[in-house]
């Protein structure tokens, strides 16, 4: 049976979407699938509840639509200019991709950072999930993790030792890796660092495929160049607490520890 259905392309991959002819599964999960392809590196088809990610394709109730259409890494992926098909044997699933409108910037002013470290450190308090929470605080418990990046980092500012904690820890994507994202993506989308880091930022774009996976290294490269994950844009500019506390919720949903530990890194990156 093939399942049709709509994937909603982010607002980067709307302008920017390749006429790509085929592409590989580079991993299926219960929560997305990863495509490589061969002009345009990896595409993720994920949860529409992740809104917007520069290189994915939104899908709602995507983990049901996975698990019915039996998708497997033998599955033929064919990519034309407005359809993606994963198909085998008569089986998998059809989507028709739908551009979405660009994104409208927010007409009004986002928390102050003693608001926001107060309150998303009350969601980090809140939750068992995460491994680098201590980075965050020193009220955090510490895990075998923390006290490593702690060690990594030592009497260095956190900026200086970001390269060096990536790879670091538990997950798909490593904990390292979530806070590093979540940290560069407070300091060059609510902080306006981006000038400031270009040493730091420029050293991960080289090298960071010699420390971590390939899905980490396409998150960090998409932030490290501006894109656009509304997930996070959502904590980093929430106008009030409750715009901030439903966020952070979400954000917290995502990976077993990784929402946690971006979060984390936002925090780390506001405080210090």
């Amino acid at each position: 049976m093939i399942y049709d259905a709509e994937g909603y392309l982010s607002y980067e991959l709307t302008e920017t979407f390749p006429p790509v002819v085929t592409a590989e599964i580079e991993g299926v999960f219960s929560h997305g699938i990863y495509l490589e392809t061969p002009s345009h590196g990896l595409l993720m088809i994920h949860g529409s509840e992740y809104g917007s990610i520069p290189f994915g394709i939104a899908l709602d109730d995507c983990e049901a639509v996975i698990r019915r259409s039996g998708i497997s890494e033998y599955h033929r992926v064919t990519i034309s200019g407005d359809s993606l098909s994963i198909l085998r044997d008569g089986s998998g699933l059809r989507l028709s991709l739908v551009p979405r409108r660009k994104k409208e910037t927010a007409a009004g002013k986002p928390l102050d950072g003693t608001a926001f470290v107060r309150i998303a450190g009350e969601k980090l308090r809140g939750t068992d999930r995460g491994v680098l929470k201590s980075l965050a605080g020193p009220d955090f418990a510490e895990t075998k993790y923390s006290a490593a990046a702690k060690s990594i980092i030592g009497s260095r500012k956190i900026e200086d030792a970001l390269f060096d904690i990536t790879g670091l820890g538990p997950g798909l994507t490593p904990s390292g890796d979530d806070f590093v994202t979540g940290w560069l993506y407070m300091g060059i989308h609510r902080l306006d660092r981006a000038g400031e880091l270009r040493p730091v930022t420029s050293r991960l774009q080289r090298s960071m495929h010699e420390r971590t996976c390939r899905i980490s290294c396409a998150y960090l490269d998409a932030v490290i160049r501006g894109g656009i994950f509304t997930l996070f844009e959502d904590v980093c500019f929430a106008e009030s607490t409750d715009e901030l506390e439903k966020a952070a919720d979400r954000l917290l949903a995502v990976g077993s520890n990784s929402g946690a530990d971006l979060l984390s890194g936002m925090v780390c990156a506001m405080s210090c």
